[in-house]
């Protein structure tokens, strides 16, 4: 039989070799005219082939880890190796409050608008009851979002909204971006099917035969799971039970709105309070861990095996924490009753480079999580794993004498130095025992259209007004940020802006 390349894959390379093949197969057929009959069928199998090996390629690259590119690929990854995706979760924020009438209580669930620049009109709710006696300002704490009015009826994979009796259940939260730390789940086995909470777990693994406990997971599609137990881990919901929830819905990464901009009470019930605002801005509201990100993490599990041996055990297995998004750790010594780590631990910050913060605090819920998660694989003889309740932060200050080309708008040029600038503080480039030296700043003026070359005049730890180029690790324009420290933009106080000062020269002045 004739060879025929299997590695043509595309349509014209299939449809040369089917017609080298016919030559031989076929000599009596010579006639090559496009209305040629047989003609037409050799270019039907040469395109079907060429859609074929386009579906094989497709289906072989998400087969593996590096090349995936569906969301449903990667958390397919997640589960096979135990890995739980940081979900979308509400910003918190708190408002004063002043009451000019008689005293009143502010229910949980009032609701608060914020009307931000940046994101437009976002909702918020309270979260516990606050008295607000009379001529008094008082602090309401909120979180972003709009929470369902009643319990929602779940429906199973196979489209019941009742237990089946079978191990390992799953039901749909239907809509996007549902905040996972409002969700509570109901079994309709009291008296009467009256509904029973159940308590989440982080993993079903966690839970004994006897307990009323689920896990939330996600699916390629984006919709959030409700996990019940197989019998031997967690209960599972006695047949014929209705499963309900109640939830609030977010907008992630948006709710994290800027100071001054929660103005405004959702209800006529309270018209005597008045100067409403929030002086901090919100903060911790956080998308969907990407696909991307999902990837970067899944190695550094796969390296650790579930067991904190290594400092960088440590660290990888703080990053599998949902909501870790940097952490390093240190030894911090032995005694009679055993070793102790301490591990640094970080969420995602939003508007990290316009803060002016000299460290951020750590919330109580995560430094939890991650120290209950790396106790319970720390090696034998690690008896104290501490998560502090800060993270430091090394501040660095920029002076910068920008020479613009002739020809270019000297403010526009200026502004876009700045920005890069800025980009290299951003949270997503920085991490702990950074290095950074001034060349890093040089490389990122001089890839700015409309540069003609700069002059960075001070590059230290010390004030915005200084002019100096200082050290940290010995070489001269050099800065690292400690072991436990991350790098932040300094904040100049005589203007409130990121202390990254340009001094332009030449250049356009702008029409």
């Amino acid at each position: 039989m004739a060879t025929f390349d299997y590695t043509n894959r595309d349509y014209s390379t299939i449809r040369e070799s089917l017609l080298e093949r016919a030559s031989r197969s076929i000599p009596d057929w010579t006639d090559r005219d496009p209305s040629d009959f047989t003609m037409a069928l050799v270019d039907l199998w040469a395109y079907a082939a060429d859609v074929m090996h386009y579906y094989i390629d497709r289906a072989a690259t998400e087969a593996f880890l590096p090349t995936a590119t569906q969301p449903s690929s990667v958390l397919a990854f997640a589960n096979l190796y135990g890995y739980v995706p940081n979900p979308v979760s509400a910003a918190t924020a708190y408002v004063t409050v002043e009451n000019t009438g008689a005293s009143v209580i502010v229910p949980s669930g009032t609701k608060f608008i914020s009307k931000s620049p940046k994101y437009g009109n976002i909702a918020f709710y309270s979260t516990s009851d606050v008295i607000a006696p009379t001529s008094t300002t008082v602090q309401i704490p909120l979180r972003q979002g709009t929470q369902s009015t009643a319990p929602t009826t779940l429906v199973n994979e196979s489209g019941s909204t009742t237990s089946d009796g079978f191990p390992g259940q799953r039901f749909y939260i239907y809509g996007t971006k549902v905040d996972v730390a409002s969700i509570k789940v109901y079994v309709g086995e009291g008296v009467g099917g009256a509904p029973v909470e159940w308590l989440v777990t982080p993993q079903l693994a966690f839970a004994t035969s006897s307990e009323s406990a689920f896990t939330i997971s996600y699916d390629g599609a984006g919709r959030t799971q409700v996990v019940f137990g197989d019998g031997l881990n967690g209960r599972i919901p006695p047949v014929g039970t209705t499963i309900t929830a109640t939830f609030a819905t977010c907008d992630g990464a948006s709710g994290n709105v800027e100071p001054n901009t929660i103005t405004s009470i959702n209800s006529s019930s309270f018209p005597a309070i008045r100067s409403i605002t929030n002086p901090v801005a919100a903060s911790g509201g956080r998308d969907h861990e990407s696909a991307e990100s999902i990837k970067n993490a899944l190695p550094s599990m796969m390296r650790v095996r579930d067991a904190g041996i290594t400092l960088s055990d440590f660290v990888d297995l703080a990053l599998g924490v949902p909501s870790v998004a940097k952490s390093t750790a240190v030894y911090t010594g032995a005694s009679t009753s055993g070793a102790s780590v301490t591990v640094y631990a970080l969420n995602d910050q939003d508007g990290y480079t316009t803060a002016s913060a000299s460290s951020i605090a750590v919330p109580s819920a995560l430094r939890n999580a991650v120290q209950f998660e790396l106790l319970s694989k720390a090696m034998l003889g690690i008896t104290t794993v501490t998560v502090p309740a800060t993270v430091s932060l090394t501040q660095i200050y920029i002076n910068v004498t920008l020479y613009v080309k002739n020809n270019y708008i000297q403010t526009s040029v200026t502004e876009k130095v700045n920005t890069a600038i800025l980009k290299l503080f951003e949270f997503s480039n920085v991490s702990f025992n950074q290095t950074m030296t001034i060349g890093d700043v040089y490389r990122a003026i001089l890839a700015v259209e409309g540069v003609d070359y700069a002059v960075v005049t001070g590059f230290n730890t010390v004030s915005a007004t200084s002019d100096t180029i200082t050290s940290t690790s010995g070489l001269s324009g050099t800065i690292r940020s400690g072991e436990t420290s991350l790098f932040k933009i300094g904040w100049n106080t005589a203007n409130n802006k990121p202390a990254v000062t340009i001094t332009a020269i030449n250049g356009v002045s702008a029409p």
